[in-house]
């Protein structure tokens, strides 16, 4: 195989064919530039855990706006990653939410937070024309409590890690 045709599988892009000798340093250097791309690079700190349990992410919001309600798919000491269903003004302006459990044994309340993603999801109910979107966002500066309370949460309420 040349290496010119190893540069398009890997890349995508037609590469022009070089002499194995000379140019061999730069195809060695290139390859390890594609690899080192490819890999997603995980910037957590802390380990993700699947929420075992009912749980779910209100975000009050102020008026005109109104609250959004998701469920939590999973979640770490420093954010979390829930499921919402897709209206049409995607932020609504809060700065805190609250984290709770379906059976109401767990509540953690003005937690702070800013929003790292949103996107687009699959619903997974078949032929439903609800559109489903999946958030990520980061806590902010949590007090000594609300460091306790997430540590019991994830310790109680959690199943393995994601």
């Amino acid at each position: 195989m040349n290496n010119a045709y190893l540069m398009e599988n890997l890349t995508g892009e037609k590469s022009k064919a070089i002499s194995l000798s000379a140019d061999h340093n730069i195809i060695e250097q290139n390859l390890r530039i594609i690899s080192k791309s490819k890999k997603q690079v995980d910037r957590r700190r802390h380990k993700r855990f699947q929420v075992r349990d009912s749980a779910f992410v209100v975000l009050r919001a102020p008026w005109p706006h109104f609250t959004k309600v998701g469920q939590i798919i999973d979640i770490s000491r420093q954010g979390l990653a829930f499921r919402y269903i897709a209206d049409e003004g995607r932020s609504n302006g809060s700065s805190e939410l609250e984290i709770l459990l379906g059976n109401q044994s767990f509540y953690l309340d003005k937690v702070p937070f800013k929003t790292i993603s949103d996107s687009k999801t699959d619903n997974d109910v078949p032929f439903s024309s609800i559109g489903m979107r999946r958030s990520g966002v980061q806590f902010g500066k949590l007090t000594p409590e609300q460091i306790s309370q997430l540590k019991y949460f994830i310790w109680n309420h959690t199943t393995s890690e994601v």
